[in-house]
């Protein structure tokens, strides 16, 4: 029991650590200016194909460490129940949200990119979708075997 609580908490803690740090990393490569779409608080296109795409790599390395730790399914199970839950209780929270009342500067520090950012809804509910599925791709659900048979984790 402690094992499956521990593997969970973990392949969170993974899937946090990989996102704060790339999208950070990746923050201050970009800058500002091609973070954001001009003179707005929207992230560009180019910033949002780089949020999913690290979301799939933290949800498939969180699943994978979650199953690797549990050495069971339904810890990898509960991780991704619980990644889906939080992801659309957070997705709810942003909608509606208003940019904020000041204009965006030409450098915007990285904590006020991540509180002021007007994500699009769609992406904010992509990610808790993103994340849900990568887990459990990660944690190795739906790979088949050999003779073609699905394998049951």
């Amino acid at each position: 029991m402690l094992r499956a609580f521990a593997s969970v908490i973990v392949g969170y803690i993974v899937m946090a650590a990989i996102v704060m740090i790339s999208l950070t990393a990746i923050y201050l490569a970009l800058g500002t200016d091609r973070s954001f779409e001009p003179g707005s608080w929207t992230p560009s296109t180019l910033w949002i194909a780089i949020m999913l795409i690290v979301g799939i790599i933290a949800a498939l390395a969180g699943g994978w460490s979650c199953k690797a730790i549990a050495k069971s399914a339904k810890p990898p199970r509960a991780l991704a129940g619980i990644v889906l839950v939080l992801g659309i209780l957070m997705a709810g929270m942003t909608l509606g949200k208003a940019a904020p009342a000041e204009p965006r500067g030409s450098e915007v520090s990285n904590l006020d990119a991540m509180n002021k950012a007007v994500t699009p809804s769609w992406v904010n509910f992509a990610n808790a979708l993103i994340g849900f599925a990568g887990v459990l791709v990660g944690a190795g659900f739906g790979k088949e075997r050999a003779g073609g048979a699905k394998q049951t984790p």
